[in-house]
C-alpha cells in the first residue's frame, strides 16, 4: 500500500514540475484580444475586410504594460518567474521527502525481511541511495532554479 502511495506521490511531482516547465500554457494566455464584430450602423473599413478585425488594447493590458516596465525599471524580476522558481523548489523539496521516507521504509521492510543478518548490507545500500537522492535534488536544484 505505502510502494503505491510513493509510486503516485512520484508521478504526481514529474506531472507537476513538467507542467510549470512547459511553455505551452504561457503561449496560450498571449492571445491577442480581438474586437467584437462590427453592427450594420458602422460598416467595416476597406483595411479591416482585408485584414480581419483589429486588435483592441484594453485598459487592463496597458496597465499590465507599465507595471511591466515599472518591474524592468526597478530591477524586480517578472511574478510569474517567481511563481515558477517557488513551485519548482517546492516540488523538489517534497519530491525528495518523499524519497528518503521510501528509502527508509525500504531499508525497514528488507531489514525486517532478513530478520537483521544483512542489516550492515542494507544499511550501507540505503546510504547509497540517500547520497544519491541529495545529488540528484541538488543537480535539479542547480539546473531548474538558476538558469
Amino acid at each position: 500500500m505505502v510502494a503505491k502511495v510513493f509510486a503516485f506521490g512520484c508521478c504526481a511531482l514529474i506531472v507537476a514540475t513538467l507542467s510549470v516547465v512547459s511553455p505551452s500554457l504561457a503561449q496560450e494566455a498571449d492571445q491577442p484580444v480581438v474586437a467584437p464584430p462590427t453592427s450594420a450602423a458602422s460598416p467595416l473599413s476597406d483595411q479591416e475586410r482585408e485584414n480581419g478585425p483589429a486588435e483592441v488594447s484594453t485598459h487592463s493590458e496597458l496597465v499590465d504594460s507599465v507595471n511591466s516596465m515599472d518591474r524592468v525599471l526597478r530591477g524586480q524580476p517578472d511574478p510569474s518567474e517567481v511563481v515558477r522558481q517557488r513551485l519548482i523548489a517546492v516540488g523538489l523539496i517534497v519530491g525528495m521527502v518523499l524519497a528518503l521516507l521510501g528509502t527508509l521504509f525500504g531499508y525497514l521492510r528488507m531489514d525486517h525481511a532478513t530478520r537483521g543478518f544483512h542489516s550492515g548490507r542494507l544499511q550501507m545500500m540505503a546510504l547509497g541511495v540517500v547520497g544519491l537522492i541529495l545529488i540528484a535534488g541538488y543537480f535539479l536544484w542547480t539546473q531548474l532554479l538558476f538558469k
